[in-house]
C-alpha cells in the first residue's frame, strides 16, 4: 500500500496530537488544565517562531485575510476552552464523542464550498475515518453505567467545540491555499496567545509556569509544533477532507499509549474504531 504524501503528513500530525494528548493526562494530575494548555501554545508558538525565523520571510498579507486569521484564532480557543469545560462539567463518555465528531462538519464544509471531490473509494474511506474517531473517543462499559440525568450536562459546551474546531480546520484550508501551508498556522497560534492572556485575566485564572511538569509541557509543545506542521503540509498537497479525519483519529495513538504503559483497558467499540481507521485508511490510499 502506497500512500500519497499528503496521508503521510496526516498520519504525522495524528501520531504526534495523540501521544501530545498522552503526555498531558499525565500532566493534568499536578498542573491544572488551561496551565498546562496556556504554556503548550507558548512553547509551541516559540518553535513557530525559530522556523519563521530560519526558513521563512513574511509576505504583504491583506487586511481580509488577517481578520480570517484572527477569527481562526478566537475559534481555536473557544474549541478548546469550550472542550475543556464540556469535560468539566459533563460526563467524558457523552461529550468527547460530541467534540470528536468536528471533523464531520469540517468534511461537509470543504466539499460543500472549497470544491473538493472524492472518489466513491475515497469517500467510503473518509466515512469509515470518522467513524473510528467518534468510536475511539468513549467506552461502552462508562456509557452503560451513566443514568439518563447526566447525559445533558456538558453537552451544549462540546456542541460549541464541535462547531468551533469544524469551522477552524475547514477555514485553515483556505488560508493554506492563499499564504502556503505554514503562515496560517503561525498567525493563527500568534494571535491565540494575546486571546489567551486575556482570558486568564479576566477569568483569574493561575498562569504561572508549572516547573513540576516543565519537561513535559515543553514535550506537549513541540508535539503540538510538530502536529500542526504535518497538518498545514498534508492540506497543502491532499484534500482537507481526507487529512482531518486521519489527524482527528488520534485517540487511537493515545489510547494505544495508554494501554501499553497504563494497562487500561480497551473497549470493543474502540477495537472496531481502529479496525474502521485501518480499513478507511487503506480505501484512502488507492
Amino acid at each position: 500500500m502506497s500512500l500519497p504524501v499528503g496521508i503521510i503528513f496526516g498520519l504525522v500530525a495524528m501520531f504526534c496530537w495523540g501521544l501530545a494528548d498522552f503526555l498531558v493526562v499525565k500532566v493534568v494530575k499536578s498542573v491544572s488544565v488551561f496551565r498546562a494548555f496556556l504554556w503548550g501554545e507558548v512553547v509551541s508558538l516559540f518553535f513557530y517562531f525559530l522556523t519563521l525565523l530560519f526558513f521563512f520571510e513574511l509576505p504583504p498579507i491583506s487586511g481580509f485575510l488577517l481578520g480570517t486569521i484572527f477569527g481562526c484564532s478566537f475559534l481555536h480557543i473557544t474549541a478548546y476552552l469550550a472542550l475543556y469545560k464540556s469535560l468539566q462539567v459533563g460526563q467524558v463518555s457523552v461529550v468527547t464523542p460530541i467534540s470528536a465528531s468536528w471533523v464531520v462538519l469540517t468534511v461537509i464544509l470543504c466539499l460543500i464550498f472549497l470544491d473538493e471531490t472524492l472518489t466513491g473509494a475515497r469517500l467510503a474511506g473518509v466515512a469509515l475515518v470518522i467513524c473510528a474517531v467518534v468510536l475511539v473517543s468513549f467506552k461502552w462499559q462508562d456509557m452503560l453505567g451513566l443514568r439518563q440525568m447526566n447525559l445533558a450536562a456538558g453537552v451544549s459546551y462540546a456542541l460549541l467545540a464541535l462547531f468551533a474546531f469544524g469551522v477552524q480546520y475547514a477555514i485553515v484550508d483556505y488560508l493554506v491555499s492563499e499564504l502556503g501551508w505554514f503562515l496560517p498556522i503561525f498567525f493563527i497560534k500568534f494571535f491565540s496567545l494575546p486571546l489567551l492572556i486575556i482570558y486568564s485575566s479576566t477569568s483569574g485564572r493561575n498562569v504561572s509556569f508549572p516547573k513540576v511538569a516543565a519537561t513535559f509541557i515543553i514535550l506537549i509543545g513541540l508535539l503540538e509544533f510538530l502536529a500542526f506542521l504535518g497538518y498545514g503540509l498534508g492540506v497543502n498537497s491532499e484534500y482537507t477532507a481526507i487529512v482531518a479525519p486521519i489527524t482527528a483519529s488520534s485517540p487511537i495513538v493515545t489510547i494505544i499509549l495508554a494501554k501499553i504503559f497504563y494497562h487500561e483497558t480497551v473497549d470493543i467499540n474502540q477495537t472496531i474504531g481502529i479496525a474502521s481507521f485501518l480499513v478507511g485508511l487503506f480505501l484512502l490510499s488507492i
